[in-house]
Parts: structure tokens; C-alpha cells; sequence
């Protein structure tokens, strides 16, 4: 298998990764960008399933174990630091890329979630929640329509494997798992190549002291993305990823950013608009196989704010240049 990247062993768990295919009974109507009101909803129904009439997860001592707890409400385990705010959360919701509003009786609509490491215990949960999410309805103001889950699959983006786990009212067994050698072997072949592009499939905000932060290099996009990776890792598969960071954003340095195409996106939360960005950058080099592999996992965990909620999904694609 080569070398160990990163400190990490190959057959560590990394993901489940749950696609979702529904059909609407009735009339809805829903925002163009879905991830909010798909998260929102979701997570209404698994708070409800905990039992309280009132929620106080920071007090709650059972929070680890209460799949609302512990996918929306997640606090540091004190593995990196014991007080570290916004802590990433074990999951992130891969919404439908259609901007359509208006979802009539027989539309369809695709969306997955992907739960990392330890999280993975919580699938049935998130699944039940959402097969009740569809008896109630979902849309906007009283624009609410019921819908069927017609099916749930288990992917596996990496070996290009799919394998039915829920269909016609019917559970099946998928054992389908995203393991560490996935990523790896990824990697590798993007090493291949002296470039790749990172499409961003959905917008992504970057901060730094609640200032926006524009991707100009690649070393940008790795130290938001290595944040992640080492946070999530560390947290949800209680692994803490042997990274000299310093070496890797110098190598990060020597790649040439040919290519930026960015236009600004304004995404209202919670009554307050917020300035996002979406496009794709191009870069010129040969990758690093641990740079090349933090960008793999990022295609899975997202980048930037608000990453649980569907922003900052990226796509990487390989390409020559000469």
C-alpha cells in the first residue's frame, strides 16, 4: 500500500456516504439554495426524538450520545482544544444543486449526507428523521409539500461504487464505507498530473476575524482545508494526523494559481444576507501526495462557514498542461 500519509491507517473509517432520492406527493415550494431549509428541518425532527420538551445541549451530559446532540449541537472533545469554538460538525449535507423553486407531484429531488467516523453510529436516526420529514412536508411558509423517499444508497465516490439501502419500503444491508486507502489511492493518481482545478460546486465563505477571505492561492484554500481535516479526524475518528504545516503550505506555495473565476453570491440567513463566493480555480504544478490528499478529503467535508449546511462543496479535476 506504500507509505502511511499522514500517520493515518489505512483502514480507518472515514465516512458512510447516504444519497437521498425524493419524490413530491404534493405542491412545495423551497428556496433555491435548499441547504438551510433541508438541514433546518432534518435537525428539528432528530431534536424532537431526544425526548426534551426544552433543549440545552451545552448542559446536557448525554449530548455524545443523542444523534441532535452530538451531529448539530458538537462540542471540542478536548482532543485538539479543549476550548476551541465551532468545532466541526460530524456530517455534512450535500444539497440539490437545481435552483428550481416549484417542486409539483412526481418531481424528484437529490440530495446526500455524508457522517464521518464515529458518527456513522447515527445513520438510522438521520434516516428516520427524514422519512418523517416527508410525511410532514417541507417548503417555505405554507408552501409545505409532502413527499416519498423513494431511495437511499450507500456511495463510494472513490472505487465508483453504489449499493441500494432503502427502497420501495424496504431496508437492505450496504456496507459501503469510505476507508482512508480510498483517499490515498486518490491522491496518488491526482499526483499524476502537473494541474487541477478546484470547482466549488456550492458557494463558500471564508473569514478571518469575521473578514471575507478570497482564495488568491493555494495556500489559502489548505490552511482552511487543513483545519478541517485535522479537526475532523482528530474529533469524530480519534486520530490526530502527524502534519508538518509549515512544510505544506511551502510546497502549497510553489504551485502557480492560473486561473480564477469567482463571482460574489448573497445567501440570506436567518433574515440576514450574507456575501458568498462560487466559481473555480486552476492551478499549474506538480501536487504533493498529503496536499493532494487534504483536498480529496475536502471534496467530502466541505470548506469555509457553514460547511454541515451543503456551502463549500468542492470538485477536484485533474489536467495536463502540456
Amino acid at each position: 500500500m506504500g507509505k502511511v500519509l499522514l500517520g493515518i491507517d489505512q483502514s480507518t473509517v472515514v465516512a458512510r456516504y447516504l444519497v437521498f432520492r425524493i419524490v413530491f406527493q404534493e405542491e412545495a415550494e423551497l428556496p433555491a439554495w435548499k441547504g438551510n431549509i433541508l438541514r433546518g428541518a432534518i435537525g428539528s425532527l432528530l431534536a424532537k426524538a431526544c425526548g426534551f420538551e426544552k433543549l440545552n445541549c451545552q448542559r446536557c451530559n448525554l449530548w455524545s450520545q443523542c444523534p441532535y446532540g452530538y451531529l448539530y449541537r458538537a462540542r471540542s472533545k478536548g482532543i485538539v482544544l479543549s476550548k476551541l469554538s465551532g468545532i466541526s460538525k460530524p456530517f455534512v449535507l450535500k444539497p440539490p444543486l437545481v435552483l428550481d423553486k416549484v417542486f409539483r407531484p412526481g418531481d424528484e429531488l437529490v440530495f446526500s449526507i455524508v457522517l464521518f467516523g464515529d458518527a456513522i453510529r447515527f445513520e438510522k436516526d438521520v434516516i428516520l428523521s427524514i422519512l418523517d420529514l416527508g410525511r410532514r412536508g417541507i417548503g417555505i411558509k405554507d408552501r409545505r409539500g409532502k413527499f416519498i423517499v423513494s431511495e437511499i444508497t450507500t456511495v463510494n465516490p472513490y472505487q465508483g461504487f453504489e449499493s441500494i439501502l432503502y427502497k420501495n419500503n424496504v431496508f437492505y444491508e450496504s456496507r459501503a464505507l469510505i476507508k482512508y486507502s480510498d483517499l490515498v489511492a486518490k491522491a496518488r493518481e491526482l499526483t499524476r498530473y502537473n494541474g487541477f482545478t478546484i470547482k466549488f460546486l456550492t458557494p463558500f465563505r471564508l473569514l478571518s476575524k469575521n473578514n471575507i477571505v478570497l482564495p488568491v492561492n493555494l495556500e489559502v484554500i489548505l490552511k482552511y482545508a487543513l483545519r478541517r481535516f485535522t479537526n475532523i479526524f482528530a474529533q469524530y475518528m480519534y486520530v490526530l494526523p502527524e502534519i508538518n504545516v509549515h512544510e505544506l503550505l511551502n510546497k502549497a506555495s510553489k504551485l502557480e494559481l492560473s486561473e480564477l473565476e469567482l463571482r460574489e453570491k448573497t445567501i440570506v440567513y436567518r433574515g440576514k444576507p450574507e456575501e458568498y463566493y462560487i466559481g473555480e480555480l486552476s492551478f499549474t504544478g506538480e501536487i504533493d501526495e498529503e496536499i493532494a490528499l487534504i483536498l480529496i478529503f475536502t471534496e467530502l467535508a466541505h470548506i469555509g462557514k457553514r460547511a454541515s449546511y451543503g456551502h463549500g462543496w468542492i470538485k477536484l479535476l485533474a489536467r495536463k498542461t502540456h
